[in-house]
């Protein structure tokens, strides 16, 4: 196009500089219109300014790889906000090549050559940028210019993903249900994830930030036992962080800044469904609060799944970014969720058929009629203070005590109602006291076994040496079962590791009223098969 400036397309400023750089190695100028599909927010650099990557496309280069442009300067001059599908204009943009690839780059200094305007994507918007330098002007030919890449755009961002040609925005791009064999894949790999954040724990603000994650799929069960070691491929190099390798529970609380630790922020109502991911994010990389807080979508690039004792975690390296994610791109996401809430399907690992769990409800048609629940709600309960019980589909992971003998506890040393003795109980001057861990795809929780609870469980209270090792003998089976759950059941000689179970959260008060314990959370109502 002709006129004050004359633009030209992506491919044409890539083929130019491509000639220029093998007669002299110079890089070129040039002036172009084009849609951004993706970008970082602003991060400081080690100089005095900030540094944005945009990445762009047009008509000319649809069918290949997007490019890169950097963008320097204040960070109050930088866009603080994209949204995928807007249009760009960039004036004096410096063309040149990095690692093999064209990349643009603009410095946004006072009376500098580059200027930058950013328009909304819809055409309602009209023709005045959101984002503009202050010697900004547009001339008619340039407007039917802007309606043609908004017209572009829509039909780009508009299109199911499977009609574009794969490009390196979704190479690499996964949900949280592909990272199990992420992680324990060879070699290791790095992942883009779009997910939504549920959590940031600040405690540890000068040296890393904990976000949970989740995008409303299930992570695959990974045994306890395994732990693996940062998977990043040669070059990306693990960030100085004083992590100590655990699990990270998703914090379902807010807690206020306090002894010089950081707060902990979370969304008030959590998603019921789908499995959360601690990612730890030094702090220098972060973006400000405005702009990812707990219910922002967000873009995580080249991030590093592993495992700690059983948990997916996602690790940072000198390749990751985070990008802030526009809701309203995210229908289709959001759709699916929607969906599955819908179906009621809350465990996508957990047996379809009833037979094929490993334990079964016992009382009434109420109960066997309870809907399912996951984990991650009975612990909102308990954060909350409601007491109540819930039928829970998971799996037994570990119990305690381990050892035959101490299965079972005299009664004097644990003082229980007339009501929760039965007559064997009181016979044998005994009564099971055990402790079970559980996990679905939400989280993980401690339940007791006690009484005539445990009774119904195991079928009654074990009278000779030799029956109190048949119980452990089952619990042995049924955290095997559990913990090999997703490695299928044979594994585990056709066991499928779930337990349809009833978990009763109650609590016992101090003294005064107003003073609660911690809520105690019992197996109730369960037979094991």
């Amino acid at each position: 196009m002709q006129g004050p400036n004359k633009y030209i397309t992506i491919k044409q400023a890539c083929e130019k500089q491509r000639a220029i750089v093998a007669i002299s190695g110079k890089f070129i100028l040039a002036n172009i219109y084009a849609v951004v599909i993706d970008w970082t927010a602003p991060r400081k650099t080690k100089g005095s300014d900030h540094c944005a990557n945009l990445y762009i496309v047009d008509p000319s280069v649809e069918n290949e790889d997007r490019v890169e442009v950097l963008l320097f300067g204040d960070q109050a001059k930088l866009p603080d906000k994209i949204t995928p599908g807007d249009v760009i204009r960039l004036q004096q943009v410096t063309v040149q090549q990095y690692g093999n690839k064209p990349q643009m780059i603009g410095k946004l200094y006072r009376n500098g050559a580059f200027k930058l305007c950013l328009w909304h994507k819809a055409e309602h918007y009209g023709d005045v940028p959101y984002l503009m330098g202050q010697s900004y002007s547009m001339s008619e030919e340039e407007k039917q210019l802007l309606l043609f890449m908004r017209q572009f755009s829509a039909r780009r961002m508009a299109g199911p993903p499977t009609s574009r040609p794969l490009s390196t925005e979704d190479t690499y791009l996964r949900s949280v249900c592909d990272l199990k064999a992420c992680a324990l894949s060879e070699p290791p790999v790095l992942v883009d994830i779009i997910c939504k954040v549920l959590s940031l724990d600040y405690r540890d603000e000068g040296r890393a930030i904990t976000l949970h994650v989740w995008d409303g799929t299930d992570a695959v069960p990974v045994p306890p036992e395994i732990s693996t070691r940062e998977p990043l491929p040669p070059g990306a190099q693990l960030p100085l962080l004083p992590i100590s390798m655990r699990r990270q529970a998703l914090p379902l609380d807010c807690l206020e800044a306090q002894g010089g630790r950081g707060p902990v922020l979370t969304l008030p109502s959590p998603p019921f469904y789908g499995s959360s991911v601690p990612v730890i994010v030094p702090p220098e990389v972060m973006p400000s609060k405005e702009h990812v807080g707990p219910g922002s979508w967000v873009k995580l690039k080249m991030v590093g799944p592993f495992v700690v004792q059983g948990q997916l975690q996602l690790m940072w390296s000198n390749k990751s970014k985070i990008t802030p994610r526009d809701p309203s791109t995210l229908e289709e996401k959001q759709r699916r969720y929607t969906e599955r809430e819908g179906r009621g399907e809350v465990q996508a690992h957990a047996p379809k058929q009833p037979e094929l769990f490993m334990s079964r409800l016992v009382g009434s048609d109420t109960i066997n009629s309870m809907a399912v629940s996951t984990i991650r709600q009975v612990l909102m309960a308990c954060t909350h203070h409601l007491p109540g019980i819930f039928r829970v589909h998971a799996r037994v992971l570990r119990y305690h005590p381990s050892s035959a003998n101490h299965i079972l506890l005299p009664l004097q040393e644990m003082p229980m109602p007339p009501h929760e003795l039965s007559p064997s109980m009181q016979e044998a001057g005994a009564m099971f006291a055990l402790k079970l861990m559980l996990e679905d795809a939400t989280g993980q929780m401690d339940v007791v076994l006690l009484g005539k609870d445990a009774e119904l469980f195991f079928g009654g209270t074990p009278r000779t040496a030799q029956e109190r090792e048949q119980v452990v003998a089952r619990l042995e089976h049924l955290s095997k079962a559990g913990c090999r759950a997703g490695e299928g059941a044979a594994q585990v000689g056709g066991a499928s590791g779930w337990i349809d179970c009833c978990v009763k959260v109650g609590y016992l008060r101090e003294s005064s009223p107003d003073v609660w314990r911690m809520p105690m959370l019992r197996l109730v109502q369960t037979a094991l098969m």
